[in-house]
């Protein structure tokens, strides 16, 4: 199974959260992990994971955001992880490719502190077909174990210094020294061999 991990960078309000949606919309199986309850395209908003897994069990396609309305972020990562481990061991989900999606991923996958079950969904996850996109406006908040896994980047505009040096390591500073200056919705694209190109969403 091909796994991807897709992290989604830059200032609030130019694009992260639609570009979540229109990479969702093609995807068959997701559980996305979002505070905000974001009107993701039929995807049913649930708050218990034994609720997910009694929705997603036999199925072939599912579309989740789980809220884990009394769990802290921790034990919402470890529901979700579980959810999709689980189903990955079913004979509807054997050899099928799944989603994580998480916004706000510093909340999920700080820079301090990364829960167990995270840590298996970024190292391990791709024993059960487990890919990632996560979003977050500043890179140096997401723990480094998912991006240094991560396998496409794709930058909106970002304009702090200590950012853009971050930036840096992963995109290549050619790729960087354009991200100050995207208009809303452009961002840049960056394959994981350090290919990049510059790409624009349709305005919502």
């Amino acid at each position: 199974m091909q796994r991807e991990i897709i992290g989604i960078f830059g200032i609030a309000g130019h694009g992260k959260s639609t570009m979540i949606r229109h990479l969702m919309r093609p995807l068959p199986r997701v559980v996305a992990l979002d505070i905000g309850l974001d009107d993701y395209e039929g995807a049913m908003t649930v708050g218990s994971v034994g609720l997910a897994a009694r929705l997603i069990d036999g199925h072939r396609r599912y579309r989740l955001v789980y809220a884990g309305f009394e769990r802290t972020e921790e034990e919402a990562v470890s529901d979700a992880v579980e959810l999709t481990r689980a189903y990955a061991e079913s004979p509807a989900g054997r050899g099928e490719t799944q989603y994580l999606i998480m916004d706000e991923a510093d909340l999920f996958a700080p820079a301090r502190g990364l829960s167990r079950p995270m840590r298996d969904a970024i190292a391990r996850g791709r024993h059960w077909g487990l890919s990632i996109i996560y979003a977050s406006r500043r890179p140096a908040e997401v723990n480094r174990l998912l991006t240094s896994q991560t396998t496409r980047f794709i930058v909106f505009r970002t304009r702090e210094p200590g950012d853009l040096r971050y930036l840096k390591a992963f995109i290549g500073e050619e790729a960087a020294d354009r991200a100050p200056t995207l208009p809303k919705f452009a961002y840049l694209d960056i394959a994981a061999d350090g290919e990049w190109t510059i790409g624009r969403l349709p305005t919502p």
